[in-house]
């Protein structure tokens, strides 16, 4: 019984990061949101996350970036102590919203 959970926070998920950037990008017909959130690590709780956005018509790729940060220096031997942060990026494309000519407004 893990699956209406899973898919009831995918929800969430997609009503709480994604929804708002796509209400800001609405113009562009484009989102990348970026985000270091724990929850798409898991690879099944992504799958539910692009199925719903595909159903709803928008176009979504999806990649993990691990990013490697200095954190620590061994003076005496020059070793380098690496902090790993996994980056999750969502790519959304979606059809533009429709803008009239500046030169209809005036008229």
């Amino acid at each position: 019984m893990q699956e209406p959970k899973t898919l009831q926070k995918a929800i969430q998920w997609i009503d709480h990061t994604v929804v708002p950037q796509v209400t800001r990008h609405a113009i562009s017909g484009a989102a990348m949101i970026r985000t270091e959130d724990c929850a798409l690590s898991n690879g099944h709780f992504v799958d539910m996350v692009m199925d719903v956005l595909s159903e709803r018509g928008y176009h979504v790729s999806f990649e993990s970036r691990t990013t490697h940060i200095p954190c620590k220096v061994d003076m005496k031997t020059g070793d380098i102590s690496l902090e790993h942060r996994d980056v999750y990026v969502l790519n959304v494309h979606f059809p533009k919203h429709y803008i009239q000519p500046l030169e209809q407004k005036f008229d």
